[in-house]
């Protein structure tokens, strides 16, 4: 979860759930996928590692696995004022 976001929209990101399944052409450039492996501090988390992988033609793709991070449930409950949240930035919630 990121304390501090350089998104001009959002204040914080909460992401429970991880991961996706491809399932259409409009998942070829996903930003989720290609965030988790291009960026180090994300894709080698725990709660993140192995999620996504970039193809022979450098492609960042989901690999299917999709997981629920319960540690991270409770965190809105935790905060004390009021935030823009970006949820489930790491995946395809629906």
């Amino acid at each position: 979860m990121a304390a501090n976001t350089s998104i001009e929209w959002t204040d914080r990101s909460w992401n429970p759930v991880r991961g996706c399944s491809r399932v259409s052409e409009g998942c070829r450039h996903c930003y989720a996928a290609h965030l988790i492996t291009s960026w180090p501090a994300l894709g080698d988390h725990p709660s993140r590692k192995g999620l996504a992988r970039k193809n022979a033609a450098g492609e960042s793709k989901f690999t299917g696995e999709v997981r629920f991070n319960e540690q991270f449930l409770d965190h809105p409950l935790r905060w004390k004022k009021p935030r823009r949240i970006f949820v489930c930035a790491h995946c395809d919630l629906f």
